[in-house]
């Protein structure tokens, strides 16, 4: 059976939206523009300006986000999460000299994430 994307079910339900406004009908538009502004054009607190703080032990690690590096732990990170982390979350790698890589997806509402490093066996 075939399961449908993402994309395909916002899509649908963007044209499930929009359907009233297309028929022609003036007062379905106006209700519409006023669920339109009060869902959505209005910021939701806390929606766009996030935080983040990775944390790992040991410290001193190498913080990627989105295979983009972002400093060593303990790390702060303020962002604006996009459409994309909203959906997909995004991947957090940690990596120090000596020890195994650890790479997790985290959910953009996630705002404390720690890494417990271990250490790699020596040959």
């Amino acid at each position: 059976m075939h399961k449908p994307s993402l994309q395909l079910i916002v899509g649908f339900i963007i044209f499930l939206l929009l359907l009233p406004g297309v028929s022609g009908c003036g007062n379905t538009r106006k209700q519409m523009g006023k669920w339109w502004e009060r869902n959505v054009e209005n910021p939701i607190k806390g929606f766009k300006n996030r935080q983040l703080i990775v944390t790992s032990n040991p410290p001193q690690a190498d913080v990627f986000i989105d295979d983009i590096y972002q400093g060593k732990t303990p790390l702060r990170l303020k962002f604006k999460a996009g459409m994309k982390d909203i959906f997909k979350g995004f991947t957090v790698s940690v990596q120090k000299k000596g020890y195994l890589p650890v790479r997790r997806t985290v959910s953009f509402r996630a705002e404390r994430v720690t890494f417990s490093l271990i250490k790699k066996k020596r040959k």
